[in-house]
């Protein structure tokens, strides 16, 4: 898929609604979790490497964090911060609440014949390691393919209204023969203001409690302290199973003395 962005963006709500054709509806759906397509999951145990053996030594200058520079931003702040840092924050979040603030949005392919996640990178994650069953999205038939949609957007005003969120804001991507709508409820500086909490939050917990479990951490990159104040002791059913090695880390450090999806958490 391309993924450029079309030029003035402030425009995108009302071009979309205008041009989209007479058979595509971009609405709230129900959609099977395994006609998702996971496009971010395959790099997630690199993710918590790179946290474990850079991002939690760093000090970054957060008032400096900008994806105006793109390089800075991956390499000092997205690969070894952000990307396991939000992980842990929206597997809190997804877990406490049963489900996300707000629903992910998603486009057909018909190339791959797969609903593509977009804007959600990150929530995929936290979908495929967390949950069971159907999905609620905010979904758009590319095409028109068949799709049964419980709400359907007429408007951007319409979308505004039913979502009343002070960030929202809509862009769109040609591709497929049509605008393609990315649907997004906040801006990068509310993302960077949560890394900047857990990425706090992530540096105690991990020099003040040793962590042991039934499969290797050290492939993860992670060195116990030498010094700490709490054991946490980590059970997976399956210890070679990649998915619940990663679960464990997801619910670490926000959930002790945890058991459920296969994981079992203890803190002395």
């Amino acid at each position: 898929m391309l993924t450029k962005t079309l030029p003035m963006t402030r425009t995108h709500g009302e071009l979309f609604f205008n041009y989209m054709h007479p058979n595509e509806s971009f609405g709230l759906a129900t959609i099977d979790k395994s006609m998702l397509h996971y496009d971010t999951i395959c790099d997630l145990k690199n993710e918590i490497y790179n946290f474990f053996t850079i991002g939690l030594n760093l000090n970054p200058n957060w008032e400096n964090i900008s994806v105006d520079n793109w390089d800075t931003y991956v390499n000092e702040y997205k690969h070894p911060i952000e990307n396991y840092g939000k992980l842990v924050w929206l597997t809190r979040d997804y877990i406490s609440n049963k489900s996300f603030n707000n629903p992910i949005g998603v486009h057909w392919d018909p190339s791959v014949e797969k609903w593509i996640i977009h804007p959600g990178g990150s929530r995929q994650k936290v979908i495929h390691l967390f949950h069971q069953g159907p999905l609620d999205v905010v979904a758009f038939n590319t095409g028109g393919v068949d799709l049964k949609f419980n709400k359907k957007f007429k408007s951007y005003f319409d979308l505004e209204q039913y979502f009343n969120e002070p960030e929202l804001f809509l862009c769109v991507v040609a591709d497929h023969g049509s605008l393609i709508p990315h649907l997004h409820f906040s801006h990068n500086t509310s993302i960077i203001k949560n890394v900047k909490e857990y990425h706090t939050k992530m540096k105690q917990f991990f020099t003040r409690h040793k962590l042991v479990a039934n499969f290797d951490l050290k492939d993860y990159g992670y060195v116990a302290p030498k010094k700490f104040k709490h054991l946490v002791k980590i059970k997976i059913e399956n210890p070679e199973d990649a998915d619940q090695q990663i679960r464990a880390l997801a619910l670490i450090p926000s959930f002790l003395n945890y058991n459920n999806y296969g994981v079992n958490i203890e803190c002395t």
